[in-house]
């Protein structure tokens, strides 16, 4: 779940208001859950795979329930 310059330049146009540190720490969180799922991916423990990409997709839902686009 990398950061690309085109990501960028799609978010730039989002200007940092009061809710910017809530953005930081939610993108933070579904990044560090991405790791959790990529480390049991190459470990190929399926179980926690799976388990981390549910946590994946709540992470993901905890974003866009406050900040739409």
């Amino acid at each position: 779940m990398g950061w690309s310059k085109e990501r960028g330049e799609e978010c730039s146009v989002f200007e940092p208001d009061e809710n910017e540190s809530d953005f930081t720490k939610l993108s933070t969180a579904m990044h560090k859950q991405a790791d959790k799922l990529a480390d049991a991916a190459e470990a190929g423990n399926r179980d926690e795979a799976l388990t981390a990409l549910s946590e994946l997709i709540n992470r993901c839902n905890d974003c866009h329930n406050v900040f739409r686009h």
